[in-house]
C-alpha cells in the first residue's frame, strides 16, 4: 500500500491503524480498495501519526 510507504510504516501496521480507528480519513472504494488524501495524510503524519491516539498504558505502533 503507498499510503504505508510514504509514511514509513509496514503495510500490515498501517492496515492495524485502518482497523483500530486511528488511520487518516479515507474513502473506501471495495472491500480492499482504500484511498486517503494526501493533505489527510500529510496533517496526520504532522499530528504525530499513531502515537497522538494513543492512550496511557496503550502501545503505539512502532516506527519503522
Amino acid at each position: 500500500q503507498e499510503t504505508a510507504i510514504y509514511c514509513g510504516y509496514s503495510e500490515q501496521q498501517f492496515s492495524d491503524f485502518v482497523k483500530r480507528s486511528i488511520a487518516p480519513k479515507s474513502v473506501l472504494f471495495s472491500r480492499n480498495a482504500r484511498r486517503f488524501k494526501r493533505s489527510d495524510v500529510d496533517a496526520w503524519c504532522a499530528a504525530g501519526g499513531p502515537s497522538a491516539y494513543a492512550s496511557k498504558g496503550e502501545r503505539a505502533g512502532v516506527h519503522k
